[in-house]
């Protein structure tokens, strides 16, 4: 076996591998997206443009997850960029929500009302 099959084999395992656990975090998102709402208990949070993103960014989340592993699924990718593009598009929804959530963190200092 050449070293591009090689390395597409391993691109193509690592794609599947960070599908298949975005795809079985779904899980635990329906939990968290219950007590989403709960980002509103402060009178003020809901004027807070961090904590509506934070909000959207979490329902948002089983979309992004579900998009990216049909890209990786469904396109049967033929090179390295497109796997790239594929384990992004599978990871971003989350990268996006934490990053929201470490802004509340700095910006409002914890407290989604800011």
């Amino acid at each position: 076996m050449n070293e591009q099959a090689a390395s597409r084999t391993i691109l193509k395992l690592l794609s599947v591998a960070v599908s298949l656990l975005a795809i079985i975090s779904l899980l635990p998102w329906l939990f968290v997206a219950l007590f989403s709402i709960m980002l509103f208990d402060s009178p003020r949070s809901t004027g807070s443009f961090i904590t509506w993103m934070l909000f959207y960014s979490i329902w948002a989340y089983p979309g992004g997850v579900l998009f990216g592993a049909k890209y990786i699924f469904g396109n049967k990718a033929q090179n390295a960029q497109q796997y790239f593009i594929g384990i992004g598009l599978t990871i971003l929804p989350a990268i996006i929500s934490v990053c929201l959530f470490f802004a509340v963190d700095i910006f409002c200092a914890g407290k989604f009302s800011c």
